[in-house]
């Protein structure tokens, strides 16, 4: 016979017997509710496993919340391209940019206008004063202002009327103005990265009067 202490009193009682003769403890209850303790322990020891196992291999979580991440990044790129804020940032970077190409122009024809002024000349006329300006994107006017060189004064007759012929005359703006276009090639060229800028027209006065105009290679003389 196998003795053990009742969890009450402490003292040795048989395993036989079902309560403890000295305090009357039931001890086959106490023996149920071991078996009990026993398989609730068993079963928290396979969950500790099952859940040790789960923490080892996490490539099912670790996929799932990649893809929540993936779609919330989508959602938000979404939401800032088509916000108010990101089309007003598109379309001050649009103006910004037709403003820096305008004072680029700006910057362009008075550098142009200074060249020619005072600065081109032929054997019989000089240009005195010279305004260049963007008439459309692709195509600059000018207005150029003659004066005849000294050995060409009596030529001259005032009033933008010269002791001409139409012929000597058309021929003698002609290469003014075909000087001009060429002193300011360069400048013309470098204007614009993407499309062919040229100077199409070109008004020409006399101390201030009317003496024709240039396009396509030839002058038009006033009143013709």
């Amino acid at each position: 016979m196998a003795l053990k202490n009742c969890p009450e009193c402490n003292k040795e009682v048989s395993d036989k017997v079902k309560n403890c003769p000295n305090c009357g403890y039931p001890l086959s209850e106490n023996k149920n509710n071991k078996i009990i303790k026993e398989k609730n322990d068993e079963l928290l020891e396979e969950k500790s496993i099952k859940d040790e196992k789960t923490n080892e291999n996490p490539k099912n979580n670790h996929g799932l919340l990649y893809f929540l991440i993936f779609i919330s990044l989508l959602i938000s790129i979404f939401n800032f391209l088509n916000s108010p804020s990101s089309s007003n940032e598109s379309n001050e970077l649009l103006n910004t940019e037709e403003q820096i190409q305008k004072n680029r122009e700006s910057i362009v024809m008075n550098r142009l206008s200074l060249i020619s002024s005072e600065g081109v000349v032929t054997d019989k006329l000089v240009v005195q004063k010279a305004l260049f300006y963007m008439w459309d994107d692709e195509n600059i006017h000018a207005t150029i202002d003659i004066r005849p060189q000294p050995i060409y004064n009596s030529k001259f007759i005032g009033g933008g009327e010269f002791d001409l012929t139409d012929r000597e005359l058309r021929s003698s703006l002609e290469e003014i103005c075909e000087e001009v276009i060429n002193s300011a090639k360069d400048s013309v060229q470098n204007l614009s990265d993407d499309k062919q800028v040229e100077i199409e027209r070109i008004y020409i006065t006399a101390n201030n009067y009317k003496v024709g105009f240039y396009v396509d290679g030839n002058v038009e003389l006033s009143g013709e």
